[in-house]
């Protein structure tokens, strides 16, 4: 009988390379690169949201999978496609050199051909369930 080894945040951050990847409840996930489609539509939302942001002063926009830690024991880092953060709840070091502790106001996944529902439903509900 053999046991899985859940990594923690710390340690799946510390993970080289440059494959996408997420850490789900301790274990990695896995994420296929994808397709010039979902950049445009990520690139489009970001740049709405953020100029709408900008002229409100209501806060900041984070793109690219920038990683957030969802859950803790079992430790979860994900990367929404687009986040926005509004300026009451900025932290003072925003954004930081590493990997985001608090989640943001709103989470922005752009669903992709290779996307299982089942996966998409479980990370909506993980950010539901943090205060998303």
């Amino acid at each position: 009988m053999s046991t899985r080894t859940l990594l923690t945040a710390e340690e799946f951050l510390a993970i080289p390379g440059d494959e996408p990847h997420e850490l789900a409840q301790g274990e990695v996930v896995e994420r296929p690169l994808p397709g010039g489609r979902h950049g445009l539509v990520c690139a489009r939302i970001a740049r709405l949201l953020g100029n709408w942001a900008d002229s409100h002063e209501a806060g900041e926009v984070l793109s690219n999978d920038s990683a957030v830690i969802t859950e803790r024991d079992p430790d979860s880092v994900r990367g929404p496609d687009v986040q926005f953060f509004s300026i009451d709840r900025l932290p003072g070091d925003f954004p930081p050199v590493g990997p985001l502790r608090q989640p943001p106001d709103l989470a922005i996944e752009v669903v992709s051909d290779s996307d299982r529902w089942s996966d998409v439903i479980n990370k909506v509900d993980e950010f539901l369930g943090v205060g998303v």
